[in-house]
């Protein structure tokens, strides 16, 4: 969650941004700094003397849920990339395309075998779902979900 504020709060140090990304994940301000390891006093000095944290402080009072969605929509967007270029590399060591250094073929894992046992209900109708249980997670529909929302909000 740090990593996403880092995005938004470019100026503010560490420890402010984990504390923001643990209040802005819905912990109390306790919590928070029992988490990011800062003393309340340190808390109360940054909303005093740092406007961009105050600003981001007031923000998560008053609008912290939106701000919320958003973020846990850009994590789970790069943790979807990420695990795309797992699958890509997988996937090339099973099809015979992945090459080392030296130009020699890559051969494919036990493991790799397993970890598209795993990912294949991903990427389409799950077991579940075909055998007419409930509907498991479709990779292809949340994809479809957040780019017409993307288009919407255009």
């Amino acid at each position: 969650m740090a990593l996403a504020l880092q995005s938004l709060y470019t100026t503010l140090d560490p420890d402010k941004r984990l504390y923001l990304s643990y209040r802005y994940s819905g912990f109390s301000t306790e919590e928070a700094c029992a988490l990011a390891l800062v003393k309340p006093a340190h808390v109360q000095n940054w909303l005093e003397d740092d406007k961009e944290f105050h600003d981001a402080h007031v923000r998560l009072q008053g609008g912290g849920k939106e701000m919320r969605r958003q973020i846990h929509e850009d994590i789970r967007d790069r943790n979807m990339r990420l695990l795309f270029d797992i699958d890509a590399d997988v996937l090339a060591r099973v099809r015979g395309l992945a090459v080392d250094d030296e130009g020699n073929q890559i051969e494919p894992t036990r493991s790799d075998f397993d970890y598209l046992k795993r990912i294949r209900t991903l990427y389409g109708l799950g077991t579940e779902e075909r055998d007419g249980g409930s509907p498991t997670f479709n990779i292809f529909q949340l994809i479809q979900e957040r780019n017409q929302r993307n288009a919407d909000e255009r």
